[in-house]
């Protein structure tokens, strides 16, 4: 029963995340406690919106950058008490129901390896990880412990393409699909400097690994 109580907290955490115009359903026995992995990857934004409307509670973000930490903090009116220098240190203070990382991919492994031995599920946001190897890893550890990895690819979540899906009767069989989007550039719509910081350095941003890890988002 616990079991499943989790499952749908995980489920309705990641409908507040992935659609864009979500209405304000989650009381306060379904809040999920969340700790923060990162500040960096400007995504982090909508969650800590979420925070600051009640939705979800933050109980621990782990940044090392003080100067970012103050910019959030004031930002989103967060207290001292849940910010910490790393997340190790944050998950001996805090016992989250999930950890979400916001940080570059280069350290996205790092994460999962603290993470699966303790048995907390982590929401990558994407790409999975910084290189194939990398992504083998979480995948195993995954494996392992018993613990679910995510990873944010919008298209899952697109009501458009879940409609195909459901009418895939009708369609017939759906053998390839191809997607293409994107905007004007990182700079161009306002990244952060610290998004930017890592966004746009190929050793620290996965580079041309981002398309080879799609295929191994979906972990079992």
């Amino acid at each position: 029963m616990k079991k499943q109580i989790i499952q749908m907290k995980y489920k309705l955490l990641l409908l507040i995340i992935f659609i864009a115009n979500v209405h304000p359903f989650c009381s306060a026995q379904q809040k999920l406690k969340v700790v923060l992995a990162g500040l960096s990857h400007d995504h982090v934004n909508p969650i800590l919106d979420k925070q600051k409307a009640g939705q979800i509670e933050i109980i621990g973000i782990a940044e090392p950058d003080r100067q970012l930490c103050e910019k959030k903090k004031k930002d989103y009116q967060l207290p001292d008490s849940i910010f910490f220098k790393d997340l190790k240190t944050a998950l001996q203070n805090k016992h989250p129901d999930l950890v979400m990382v916001y940080e570059a991919p280069a350290e996205h492994l790092s994460v999962v390896e603290i993470c699966m031995p303790l048995h907390i599920p982590v929401m990558i946001e994407k790409p999975l990880a910084f290189t194939n190897e990398d992504a083998a890893r979480i995948k195993t550890l995954s494996e392992k412990f018993n613990t679910k990895v995510y990873t944010n690819f919008p298209s899952i979540w697109y009501s458009s393409f879940n409609e195909l899906l459901k009418r895939s009767n009708e369609a017939g069989t759906i053998n390839k699909m191809v997607m293409r989007g994107g905007h004007r550039g990182p700079i161009e719509v306002g990244c952060s400097k610290e998004f930017l910081n890592w966004l746009t350095d190929s050793t620290k941003n996965g580079a041309v690994h981002w398309l080879i890890l799609v295929a191994m988002a979906q972990l079992s």
